[in-house]
């Protein structure tokens, strides 16, 4: 009589008992315990072998990433701003067309110069945004103890029933 018995780990126990003479034997299967010295030792050196390639390969990537998302960025502020001015926009649509140009080869650091200077020119823009809004009144400063706050506003007409007290909680 033979038994197959596999655990949760994964261990395969056999049995066998001889029904004749009484005999039991037994063995148990287990998956190897890992890599030996030499494969790990190859694998080590292979990754050695390739860091230089890695990294450059990271970094073409991590280019194309931040020129994408700035990509997405700026567009979204062309479509989301309706009083941006003709010139400015057509000037953000070239830097765009650049960095996408740029993104086609696998250039990085012309992709991430192209990518910088689409930055630079949004940050302009929004620059000239801002100085070019008009300024609006800033409420006063509040340091939170009520020195520095506005009073309050009037009470609407027809509202003489109304009383205005403070309260304190006990």
């Amino acid at each position: 009589e033979v038994t197959f018995d596999i655990d949760a780990d994964g261990i395969l126990h056999v049995s066998a008992l001889d029904k004749a003479t009484g005999r039991t034997q037994s063995i148990r299967i287990t998956a190897s315990s890992g890599l030996a010295k030499d494969e790990v030792d190859r694998m080590v050196r292979e990754a050695e072998s390739h860091r230089a390639e890695d990294q450059r390969r990271r970094d073409e990537v991590e280019a194309r990433n931040a020129a994408d998302t700035a990509v997405f960025q700026v567009e979204k502020f062309i479509s989301d701003t309706p009083n941006l001015s003709e010139e400015s926009k057509s000037m953000l649509e070239g830097k765009i067309a650049a960095v996408r140009s740029a993104m086609q080869g696998a250039d990085t650091d012309r992709t991430r110069s192209a990518t910088d200077e689409l930055m630079e020119a949004w940050q302009q823009v929004g620059a000239q945004m801002h100085q070019a809004a008009p300024e609006e009144p800033q409420a006063p400063f509040s340091d939170g103890n009520g020195a520095n706050d506005a009073p309050p506003p009037p009470p609407p007409p027809g509202d003489e029933d109304i009383v205005e007290g403070e309260y304190r909680e006990a």
